[in-house]
């Protein structure tokens, strides 16, 4: 009876560090995300989604309605801030993005103000 109870809190035990594991990056998800008040656009919803693969972080981007897609050209994790480089109509983008839990936060080309949350 002794050996059974040792192997069941062993097997928990393993089970809770397993699945610990598997949620550990802060960056991977799905956010809705909007830009603030762009000049003579307003403000600008789109959904990111972050992966991470062998080669580091992958990310693209959708806007709501289905329109034309933004080319991702790197993401990676910086001094804390996930930072993505992209073009959308042959203009060169760039986003500064802190993620905490399920809120982010950043700057869109170092001028405006974006604000998001993790969808579940």
């Amino acid at each position: 009876m002794k050996k059974t109870l040792y192997l069941v809190a062993l097997v928990f035990i393993f089970s809770c560090g397993i699945s610990k594991n598997v949620n550990s990056d802060p960056y991977v998800g799905n956010y809705n995300m909007t830009i603030l008040d762009v000049d003579q656009i307003g403000d600008i919803f789109l959904e990111l989604s972050i992966s991470k693969t062998n080669n580091g972080y992958e990310s693209s981007f959708n806007f709501p309605e289905g329109e034309e897609s933004i080319e991702v050209i790197s993401s990676r994790v910086n001094d804390g801030f996930f930072e993505i480089e992209s073009t959308y109509q042959q203009y060169e983008l760039f986003m500064e993005l802190e993620i905490n839990k399920n809120k982010l936060t950043g700057t869109f080309m170092g001028m405006f103000d974006i604000e998001g949350k993790r969808v579940k």
